[in-house]
């Protein structure tokens, strides 16, 4: 952790779990929250830019979508619970694995609790890192009434509803 962390006014505890720090701001017929970092702490772990790596929620209407960046398995656990529930969740990391050990999340707690209809993954064909990780291939194989998509055949396109929230893939050329 930062050395500077201690000195601000907000320090972590298992008990605000940074609930009271995530920002929202509002565009035209929506808004977007940043859940992780926390903004008015910054910088946490600057040796591990993944554990700092953005989490944001978008929501318009009815719909909400849940960008999870770079984070790992040790951040989930401190992101307010509350906001994670989402229509669409871009999965992190390129669908590497999440868990590193028993406190963090894994892939099973974070599509269970983030609960989606549709989990996008952002992944090279060939990558040097094999990523989905196998991890994230057995918690698709549990999760067979969700939609698993995979930018390995190119560009993945949603036609989303605000209104009602409903979700459909448009064909991609």
């Amino acid at each position: 952790m930062c050395a500077s962390v201690p000195a601000l006014s907000v320090a972590y505890t298992t008990a605000n779990r940074y609930s009271d720090l995530s920002a929202l701001v509002e565009i035209i017929g929506g808004s977007f929250s940043i859940l992780w970092p926390p903004h008015k702490i910054g910088v946490l772990y600057p040796e591990d830019r993944n554990r700092d790596s953005l989490i944001l929620r978008f929501e318009v209407g009815a719909f909400s979508l849940l960008c999870a960046g770079d984070a790992k398995g040790n951040v989930w656990p401190h992101v307010d619970q509350a906001k994670l529930k989402a229509h669409v969740l871009r999965y992190p990391h390129h669908g590497g694995k999440l868990s590193a050990s028993k406190d963090d999340w894994s892939a099973e707690d974070l599509v269970s609790k983030v609960d989606p209809a549709w989990v996008v993954v952002s992944v090279g064909v060939d990558n040097l890192y094999s990523h989905p990780s196998q991890e994230f291939h057995d918690c698709a194989s549990r999760h067979t009434g969700r939609q698993f998509l995979f930018t390995t055949k190119g560009d993945i396109s949603l036609q989303i509803d605000s209104e009602s929230g409903d979700i459909q893939q448009e064909s991609t050329i």
